[in-house]
Order: structure tokens, then sequence, then C-alpha cells
């Protein structure tokens, strides 16, 4: 199995120096103190943590309506998770009455560096705990108390070891950068990699100290199904008759392999541009299925996460299986194997059929289907998006959508 790895990369203004009012500011999950996640432990950053304000900055989930791109359903983030927040303290003219926004630029991220948020479905005790306990992060931080100083919010998920971010520069992306770090991932097939739209320009009445993250799928949800298209030999084959030979012949195939070769498994998500850089190296994804029976009916057979990426000719698919016919004599095992460009697949999306996909989209599934007969193998394409809310059920808005 291939190991699942996040970056974060960087852009560079001085740290800001801080006039804020106590109005508090917690968050919907559990964030690392400040010598873990790379804040800033300076008198400024331990005021921040400490202003005696009565008002704090929460976040909230829900439960899913759909599925996630994995094809599992959800009703709720996955218990025992969490994600990642970067908050951009902006400081505007409180005397002047002149209000900071994002847009003025190079707001650095110190107020929160990768403040890890835990989410717990049954809630948890302790100190650092928000809506009934569910969600819960430390140390906590305040709102200020004036409108023209105001934060902005950007998070990714799944908080997880190994994650790193990094600058646009390639640089390590610190809590003095600026602008918007840059995920570096390598796929491992199951970990789903989300991020936040940034949510400018938060005050704690924007949404009643409220920040309703967005998070959208940033990776390809590839399925393989297969099915067979036949039941048994057909008359005259290998001496068969069904006259006398009955119903017992009917063909059973089991898939023992399947293999996509040529892909790219790593790259950098920049989410100012909305885009992917894909890494060079490639590498074969196996997904064994010894023993999986194929029938008439669709059997999904893989399911992988992958990095969205141009389809090239040398990226394939191989599937190895077996037909095996319940002859007089014995059982004859005949085993096969198939190789197809995954870009000349007959694609269908949105209802209208294409010549092939030659790229896979982020947000999008892609559901390639191996129809086994007795004289060929097809191999079909069904595109759809990825589209889910997150709902939370005691409250009347939505909240996290994904």
């Amino acid at each position: 199995m291939m190991n699942t790895n996040f970056t974060i990369s960087n852009g560079s203004r001085g740290l800001r120096a801080l006039a804020m009012g106590a109005v508090a500011l917690l968050a919907f999950a559990c964030a690392k103190p400040a010598a873990e996640t790379g804040t800033d432990s300076s008198s400024s950053q331990n005021q921040w943590e400490q202003l005696g304000g009565q008002k704090l900055l929460t976040f909230r989930t829900g439960s899913a309506s759909q599925t996630k791109a994995d094809g599992e359903s959800a009703t709720a983030l996955p218990e025992n998770t969490s994600f990642g927040v970067y908050a951009f303290y902006q400081e505007g003219d409180v005397d002047g009455g002149v209000t900071a926004h994002w847009t003025d630029g190079g707001w650095n991220p110190a107020f929160m560096f990768n403040q890890q948020v835990y989410y717990e479905a049954t809630g948890q005790a302790g100190e650092y705990t928000i809506n009934g306990g569910k969600y819960s992060y430390t140390p906590w931080r305040y709102w200020p108390a004036n409108e023209e100083n105001t934060i902005s919010f950007w998070a990714y998920y799944p908080y997880g070891a190994g994650s790193r971010i990094n600058a646009a520069d390639d640089n390590e992306y610190t809590n003095a950068s600026t602008g918007l770090p840059r995920v570096q991932f390598t796929a491992d097939g199951t970990t789903d990699l989300m991020t936040s739209d940034l949510m400018e320009d938060y005050v704690y009445d924007t949404n009643d100290g409220i920040v309703p993250f967005t998070f959208h799928h940033r990776l390809a949800n590839v399925k393989i199904l297969a099915k067979k298209e036949f039941s048994g030999m057909e008359a005259g084959t290998d001496g068969y008759d069904p006259s006398t030979d009955g119903n017992a012949l009917e063909g059973t195939v089991k898939i023992t392999s399947i293999k996509v070769n040529g892909l790219a498994i790593s790259g950098i998500y920049d989410p100012t541009a909305d885009s992917w850089t894909v890494g060079t190296g490639t590498q074969t994804w196996s997904a064994v299925a010894t023993g999986t029976t194929v029938t008439t009916d669709p059997t999904q057979v893989a399911t992988y996460l992958h990095i969205p990426q141009t389809l090239s000719d040398d990226v394939t698919i191989e599937i190895a299986y077996t037909v095996t016919y319940n002859l007089p004599e014995g059982d004859e095992v005949t085993e096969f194997t198939k190789s197809f460009k995954l870009n000349s697949a007959t694609a269908t999306e949105g209802g209208t059929e294409t010549a092939g996909i030659t790229a896979w989209e982020q947000n999008k599934q892609y559901s390639y289907t191996l129809t086994i007969s007795q004289i060929e193998v097809m191999l079909q394409l069904q595109v759809d998006p990825i589209t889910e809310v997150y709902y939370d059920s005691d409250h009347e808005d939505y909240l996290i959508k994904l």
C-alpha cells in the first residue's frame, strides 16, 4: 500500500502587532498547542489566547445527505477525525474606521497555524470543547472586539500524520508566510483530500461567531466494475451438446487481478489557482481481487481516490480473469488477460456519449465497467460529479458542503 503524504507550501510579510479587544473565538475541532503547530509563542500570541471575552469563535459540521468521494455513505465526519485550520488576522484602522480585507494582501496565518480540530460523534469531556463536546481544540482563540480588525479562514481535511504544507515558491510555509499554502499529496487510494473555500473578512457578527466552512473534494474517485454477458458454452464448443449435456455448463468468471499502469500518484494542489501540478514519477496501482466472481450485474472490484491528471497512452488497465466450465468430465478452467488504454474507453457524461476521457478531474467519479463476453472484453466509462451537502440537524442552515 502506498503511503499518504500531505505537504503544505508559502509566500512573506512580518507578523502584525495586535491590538485586540475581548471577544472570544471557538473552533469546531481541537488544535494542538502553539509549540506543536508552529504558531508564534511570543507575548502577542499569548495575548490572543488569553483575552477575556465571552463570545468564542465556533465551527460546526453535520450529517452528509449523500455519499463521500470513496462511495461510502456518511452521516457525519468520520468519528475521531480532525482537520487543520489556518486563520489570518487582518488589522484595520480602528481610529479611521477602515476595515481590513483579505484582498489588501500580505496577511500571515499566525492567528491559527495548522490548528488541529478534533471531532468526536459522542462528544468528550474537557476544558477545550464546544458544541456539546463534539468539537475541541486548544488553546482557544478570541474574536477582535473591533469590526475593523477581521479574520480570514482556510482549512483542509483530514489533518493527519505525515501532512506537510508548503509555500508557492516551494519554501517552507510558516506563520510568517503570506497567502494560502499549497498541499503536497501522495495518494494511497483511500484518503479523501478536501480543502475549504476561503472564508474572507470574518468578524463575530458575520455569522454569530460561527465560521461555516465549505469543503470540496480535490481528488478523482476511480471505480472498476466488471460484468459478464454470457451464461455458458455455445453449442458445438469442445463437443458441448445442450441436448445431452443439459444446463450444467454455465461459465463462471472470476477476476484474479487488476492493474492500472503509468499513474502519477503525487502532486501539489494550489487552492489559490484551484489547480493541480502533477508529479513526474509514475507507479502501477494493483487491485488484486482474487476470487471475485463476476455476474451479469456490474460488480465493483476496485475503487481508488486518485490525483487528477492527464491520461496519456501509457496509462493502461490490465485485467486477468478465469472462465470455468463445469464439463461432465470435470471443470475446464481457462485464464485470460486483457489490456486497454484508459483514454480509449467509450465515455458517457451527463447523458452524452463521447469518444473518451483524456483526463481525470477533481471532484468527479469515474466508473469503468469491464464487460466480459465469450469473444471479447469491452471497457466503458461513466462520469459523474461528486456532490454532497453536510447538514447540521440541530440548525436550519447548511454548514459544510463537500
